[in-house]
């Protein structure tokens, strides 16, 4: 496989660099993967920095952390959430099959061309996202992760699949009291109530998959922590 480094989109809100830690956890396990040798000496003050370079210390950024084997890239843009309606109304979702079931799943490098292809037809036929299946094995989608909540549980692909684990995703699911991890075979059960999580759009949910309606329950313990998560300031 080409080495084409590896990246992280961070979000900043209310001054704070949001799970950090976590973002450099995943770098570093990617770069290690790839053979990438990544110096994060004052990573933190030098994303600040970027910040204050585009006048952003007030706004909603995007961070973006590139690793390669020349050098560490960073940087920073304002962030337009999405509506707040948005995160009670829910979004649309298209099952297309996952472009990369293997080991390289599990690592967020750059070249990803398969998953932001299948954002683009999913968007192309008025949908917001892809979610990707392995056969009848629901994954990841193109740019979030998946979370089912039901019958009292919340669920998530197992961590041991060829997906990518998330940041937000694993930080949901610490609020979460009853949780497992479960192969999430496609179609659900009509009754679930399905979310996608991501870093810079915290908690989603979904009214629709391909045809299929979903409820969205304002007291379902996920819908609880969409204000938690959600990127409006």
């Amino acid at each position: 496989m080409k080495n084409t480094g590896v990246f992280e989109t961070i979000r900043y809100k209310n001054g704070q660099l949001e799970q950090l830690a976590e973002h450099l956890d995943r770098l570093k396990n990617g770069c290690k993967a790839l053979g990438i040798t990544v110096d994060l000496y004052e990573i933190e003050r030098k994303i600040i920095d970027a910040i204050e370079a585009q006048h952003l210390t007030q706004d909603i950024a995007r961070v973006r952390l590139i690793a390669s084997e020349f050098n560490l890239l960073i940087s920073a843009e304002s962030y337009q959430p999405l509506p707040k309606e948005t995160y009670f109304q829910g979004i649309r979702l298209l099952t297309l099959p996952h472009p990369q079931p293997n080991e390289q799943a599990k690592i967020k490098s750059q070249g990803r061309p398969g998953y932001e292809e299948a954002l683009k037809k999913a968007q192309r036929q008025g949908y917001d996202e892809a979610l990707l299946l392995h056969g009848n094995e629901i994954l990841e989608c193109s740019t979030a992760n998946i979370l089912v909540s039901w019958q009292g549980k919340v669920l998530q692909p197992p961590r041991s699949a060829t997906r990518l684990s998330g940041v937000t995703e694993e930080a949901v699911l610490r609020e979460v009291r009853d949780r497992a991890q479960l192969s999430l075979p496609w179609p659900l059960h009509s009754d679930a109530h399905v979310y996608i999580t991501s870093s810079m759009r915290g908690i989603l949910p979904v009214r629709h998959i391909n045809d299929l309606s979903f409820p969205i329950d304002p007291e379902d313990p996920l819908s609880l922590l969409i204000q938690k998560f959600w990127p409006h300031a």
